[in-house]
């Protein structure tokens, strides 16, 4: 009794019960929303309170490592239950005072592999809300240091293709953290990964690094050694400068060698000199490794050059299907895990992004009859962008409402699934539509659905088809390479399952649904 009282809020203390609590609860009713269960709503509750308790685990000082490292692990078992993770985020985002303590307990925690990707997302949550750079900055290493931990220094899974974990990891964590400290996160991740490199002895692990370094390799440090040793040189007295010279020697064969791209004896050369190693190991290695950037079967957005980008009209096709057959939004929408590719593309200053999905989490074959504004007014509410929501999704008021829209606007095209052609089973009818949504004048296409992309649908499968470029976005890219981990063969696999995926095969032709050849 003493322990459930402990774990209890103040309120109940005072005579009130977790029924009534929950009734008020904020972060219980953002989860949740005010229509659930009497029940849901009560255990929901009852486990916010266990996570903050245990949360508070790590802002006491008093509290000893055994301690720590136990409430660790029930946390950890709590997040995993029914909305354990969501009731800890949206805790976290109300609480800010306790973000420091949930960045601690995910970000040195050395998780199970079996739970290595849950406290990823929870990582890569705390680095998209986080309230200051040093949070980002933490859990982004804290990301790079578990990887190693489960995938390299355990061994248990030879298979995994460390290069595209590394990749990938990369892609999200840039394309996740805030553009204004994403610089300052992303120089001290190229620290972390540089120092952790110099120390890598398995092939797996130089391959994972080696990785991560190409993909930063525009925020490693300047080439300041070099410029002090041509200074050094300039300085040198006539007499009793044997030694400095020999060095200022050896500068100046550095500078020749490199121009030479003859680097790889030089770096061995100069490993113990403090300034210049990770520099110069950094330019080998982005000189050598984006070709395996490029192993995805599928075009990836994340790949795509910033001026293909720049000025363009991009569609997304997401999934935005949150509400219900009676039109109500379910309790557990969410549309933050399209920010990061707005966030991207915005990054690059697309001229005009437009989203397309469909409405409702609906059968085959029902009919949809709702039009996207309760979803736009979630989106905007909780993505903090501004959403022009329109009615209609091709056409003549399609095309100036797209025109039109206010700069800086994401622009939501009406609700595709209630055109009968988007599921329908004949290609030929599907291709009509397609053609009429082309008319857009769609610079790129992301596709970002993975859910979608498991149907034949116009929007997925034949609009990619009709676009001047078609990519996947960060969502169906990991789920096309096991955010990483898939040999091609397994990718391959991955594909032949997903229609929306295969249409984004350049060089692939599909036999029939389901299969595809290259």
């Amino acid at each position: 009794m003493a322990v459930f009282l402990m774990i209890s809020s103040p309120g109940i203390m005072q005579g009130q019960t977790p029924a009534s609590e929950s009734e008020k609860d904020p972060v219980v009713l953002t989860v949740l929303g005010p229509g659930a269960r009497r029940a849901d709503r009560i255990a929901a509750y009852l486990r916010r309170v266990q996570i903050e308790t245990l949360l508070k685990t790590f802002v006491d000082s008093d509290a000893n490592r055994v301690t720590r490292e136990q409430s660790r692990r029930k946390l950890i078992e709590e997040i995993k239950k029914p909305k354990g993770k969501e009731l800890l985020l949206e805790l976290i985002k109300q609480r800010r005072d306790l973000e420091a303590a949930a960045l601690t307990v995910f970000a040195e925690a050395q998780p199970e592999l079996s739970e290595v990707q849950l406290v990823r997302e929870v990582l890569f949550s705390l680095i998209f809300n986080a309230s200051a750079g040093d949070i980002a900055i933490s859990a982004a290493a804290g990301i790079i240091r578990q990887a190693q931990e489960a995938y390299l220094w355990r061994g248990v899974d030879s298979t995994v293709d460390t290069a595209s974990l590394g990749h990938a990891l990369m892609g999200r964590i840039q394309s996740s953290t805030e553009p204004h400290w994403r610089d300052g996160v992303l120089k001290k991740l190229y620290d972390e990964a540089s120092y952790r490199r110099k120390h890598a002895t398995d092939p797996s692990e130089v391959d994972f690094f080696e990785a991560v370094l190409a993909d930063l390799h525009d925020y490693a440090p300047p080439p300041s050694s070099i410029h002090e040793d041509q200074r050094e040189k300039e300085l040198l007295p006539t007499t009793g400068g044997t030694v400095r010279a020999i060095v200022g020697a050896v500068a100046i064969a550095g500078i020749v060698g490199l121009g030479a791209c003859g680097v790889v004896l030089l770096v061995k050369g100069v490993m113990n000199k403090p300034d210049g190693p990770s520099t110069l190991n950094t330019e080998q290695t982005s000189d050598s490794k984006p070709r395996e950037k490029r192993q995805s079967l599928v075009p990836l957005l994340t790949d795509v050059m910033p001026e293909e980008i720049k000025g363009k009209r991009v569609l997304v096709r997401a999934d935005l299907n949150f509400l219900d057959e009676w039109g109500k939004l379910v309790s557990d929408a969410s549309f933050e895990h399209l920010l990061p590719t707005l966030r991207l593309l915005e990054y690059h200053e697309a001229k005009t992004i437009i989203l397309l999905g469909t409405a409702q989490q609906a059968s085959e074959g029902v009919k949809e009859i709702f039009d996207m504004q309760r979803i736009g007014d979630v989106l905007e509410e909780q993505l903090k962008l501004p959403v022009l929501t329109l009615k209609h999704w091709k056409g003549a008021d399609a095309a100036t409402g797209v025109e039109q829209a206010p700069p800086g606007h994401i622009v939501l095209l009406g609700n595709v699934g209630a055109d009968p052609r988007e599921k329908e089973e004949s290609e030929k009818k599907r291709q009509a539509l397609a053609n009429e949504l082309a008319a857009l004048k769609i610079d790129l296409y992301v596709n970002d659905a993975p859910q979608a992309s498991k149907h034949a649908y116009a929007s997925t499968l034949e609009l990619a088809q009709k676009v001047p470029k078609a990519v996947a976005g960060p969502l169906l890219g990991e789920v096309i390479s096991g955010q990483g981990t898939f040999s091609k063969k397994q990718q391959k696999s991955a594909i032949s399952k997903l229609p929306g995926a295969q249409a984004l095969l350049g060089g692939a032709r599909i036999v029939r649904m389901g299969t595809f050849s290259m």
